[in-house]
């Protein structure tokens, strides 16, 4: 599940939740945000940690990491070794993202997880921004490149995570639709963040600070 990867939930001695805990999360998620920093660091921290499990992670972004992002205290922290075997694809244009999904098939090594970072910009190149229709086209290409990997592989661990800024208001609603769990990151003004998600009747509010790493606080749960 997406969120074990991220943070150590369930048991975590740096959880201050006095009960123990399931999270319930999707392999098929889309973090929303507005502070892309955050989120960033969310989506790096769970490509860290799919690798240290040996599992073989594609990370798309639309240029190189200037720095490391930040990870989560608790979790495993990048070294050569780990951050050796992530494969980062640089992607600048939404042609290039749509020619990648499409071409899925044709490819002789498949990852295990894909990652999509910061998809708004692909969804507004330029001066121009696509609509609905055509996000959902894109949204919909992705998911059957990651559904061909998950049949052709044929593995139990498989993750398709991506994020979003949520200035695009209505994008969370159409990635509901075609079946993409959704996450909600809010930032507050004392650097406190609230991840919250849905699923199964049960609503999950996750709360992290940001100092020098990312720092669990608490996780509730309750009956959505």
């Amino acid at each position: 599940m997406t969120v074990h990867y991220i943070f150590p939930v369930g048991g975590s001695p740096w959880l201050t939740s006095s009960e123990e805990t399931v999270v319930d999360s999707s392999e098929i998620s889309t973090i929303f945000s507005d502070t892309d920093h955050i989120s960033l660091s969310l989506l790096f921290q769970a490509a860290v940690s799919y690798a240290s499990e040996e599992l073989d992670v594609t990370f798309i972004c639309q240029k190189p990491l200037v720095t490391l992002p930040k990870t989560v205290h608790g979790m495993p922290q990048p070294d050569a070794k780990t951050i050796g075997t992530v494969k980062f694809l640089y992607l600048s244009t939404v042609e290039e993202l749509t020619e990648y999904c499409s071409s899925v098939h044709l490819k002789t090594v498949l990852p295990d997880i894909l990652i999509v970072s910061d998809f708004h910009h692909y969804l507004s190149e330029g001066h121009s921004s696509v609509g609905e229709h055509t996000a959902a086209r894109l949204l919909a290409l992705i998911l059957d490149a990651f559904c061909y990997i998950k049949k052709k592989k044929n593995l139990s661990n498989h993750a398709l995570l991506m994020s979003c800024n949520s200035s695009i208001k209505w994008i969370s609603s159409v990635a509901k639709k075609i079946n993409y769990a959704v996450l909600k990151l809010t930032e507050n003004e004392f650097k406190e963040s609230h991840l919250e998600w849905s699923k199964q009747n049960k609503h999950y509010l996750l709360k992290f600070v940001s100092e020098e790493q990312l720092f669990l606080k608490h996780l509730t749960v309750k009956e959505a």
